[in-house]
């Protein structure tokens, strides 16, 4: 007599944070597993499912994703083809089965438009890695399986590609729980396109994104490239932590809260918005002057370690408050090595919680104010604001703030390299000596 050994009929259940979904699927590949894998992000999101068969991914339902008649009119099927071959069809792989009999569309590019809806359907679950899953075995999958399915190293293989994609950077920071708010007197929508219109006309309704690409009929990967161009033109703010985005509202940060949305000017007349952050870490500066911060050790500072700050792609900001005129009257405010933006009104200040105080007043403004007294001027004395440093992520949270107690109460210098440099991909150290470039580059701007 001989006995055949099949495989166990497992069920899992966990979360993505200890077993990652590119794990998960290599298992479900080795294993050759057979079953229905449910992926819940959130109570108020629908479930993603995917259908394996004998490790094998045939289908995927996705909060995210059209419908497969949305997909195929993108590809140019009449709608009188898709009428017809669904009036028999009792389930959607007879339906697209029909469609390939009749010669509506190939089962090659039928193939290559299941692995692109499996890919843009767990990808997001894949940048997150904060779900939950459970695997069900269940040989009954016939039904929902699109034969002769995808391998899993085709779809692992697509995704690895993608996330090499420079630009992957900024789209991951993305959550598809994240709701935005269109500002208004913020660009002119005219100038973008019908798609960038259409996701701006549905994130005005205050959904998240899942509810927005679904109402859109975008793929996840389509939704957040609009998203990045609308948030690059300023045309929309990621809402803060306490779900609200006014721009005329004061509030302190904490870690983990998104960054105020902000549209400022450079010194060379260029608009400058916090969506161009997004994607790489930066360290936001507020409250300095640079008539007086440009004398003062953190300028020093910035200055010597900006190659080391550009090696491992950190992103410098200064926003200032002085006026945008006197500014351009200074020769040494041009060629710094990083981004200063010109807040004038103190606007983005006082959004950001940025605090005047009397033990910061300089007496430089009250010269001023009694000069001016004298000549009949009209310039007041201003009391100096403290200074607050932001150590912002990739998705523009906050992974840092430092509201300073006096207008020389900087985050170590040290501190901020050691954040910037953590998840460099070449190992270096960050043990470091002040280049020889730096070096060379202020003694120039002396």
């Amino acid at each position: 007599m001989v006995t055949v050994k099949t495989k166990p009929r497992m069920s899992l259940r966990g979360e993505l944070s200890k077993m990652p979904l590119i794990d998960l699927l290599r298992w479900l590949q080795n294993e050759e597993a057979t079953g229905f894998l449910t992926l819940k992000l959130a109570e108020d999101i629908q479930d993603t499912r995917v259908v394996v068969l004998r490790g094998k991914l045939g289908g995927v339902i996705s909060p995210m994703l059209p419908n497969w008649s949305i997909s195929l009119l993108q590809e140019g099927l009449l709608p009188s083809d898709l009428q017809q071959a669904r009036l028999l069809a009792h389930n959607t792989p007879q339906f697209l089965k029909r469609l390939v009999s009749h010669g509506a569309v190939s089962t090659v590019r039928l193939a290559e438009l299941l692995q692109e809806r499996i890919v843009a359907g767990l990808l997001p679950l894949v940048r997150t890695g904060r779900a939950h899953y459970s695997f069900h075995p269940n040989e009954d999958v016939q039904d929902g399986f699109l034969s002769p399915g995808i391998e899993i190293d085709s779809v692992l293989e697509e995704i690895f590609e993608r996330r090499r994609d420079r630009n992957d950077q900024a789209l991951a920071g993305y959550r598809m729980t994240s709701v935005f708010e269109v500002f208004d007197q913020r660009g002119n929508p005219l100038d973008i396109g019908l798609r960038e219109y259409r996701v701006l006309s549905v994130l005005g309704e205050g959904l998240p994104l899942w509810e927005v690409a679904k109402n859109t009929n975008l793929a996840w990967d389509d939704l957040v490239q609009t998203v990045l161009t609308l948030e690059q033109l300023d045309l929309i703010g990621e809402s803060t932590s306490t779900g609200v985005v006014d721009a005329t509202k004061s509030a302190q940060l904490s870690e983990g809260d998104v960054a105020h949305p902000f549209r400022l000017t450079t010194l060379e007349g260029e608009v400058y918005s916090l969506g161009r952050l997004r994607g790489e870490k930066s360290l936001l500066l507020f409250g300095v002057s640079f008539e007086r911060f440009r004398h003062r050790k953190r300028y020093q500072e910035l200055v010597e370690w900006w190659p080391e700050f550009r090696e491992a792609g950190l992103r410098v900001v200064c926003v200032v408050e002085s006026p945008y005129e006197a500014l351009r009257k200074q020769p040494s405010a041009f060629g710094l090595p990083f981004t200063v933006l010109v807040d004038p009104e103190g606007s983005v200040h006082r959004r950001y919680g940025v605090a005047r105080s009397w033990r910061t007043f300089s007496l430089q403004p009250l010269r001023s104010f009694v000069r001016s007294r004298l000549s009949r001027g009209r310039v007041a004395p201003r009391v100096a604001r403290r200074p607050v440093e932001l150590l912002v992520g990739e998705d523009l949270r906050v992974e840092k703030c430092h509201y300073h107690r006096h207008v020389n109460d900087f985050l170590p210098i040290e501190e901020v390299y050691a954040w910037s440099n953590a998840t460099r991909r070449d190992g270096a150290s960050n043990d470091r000596t002040p280049g020889a470039l730096s070096l060379a580059w202020h003694h120039q701007t002396k």
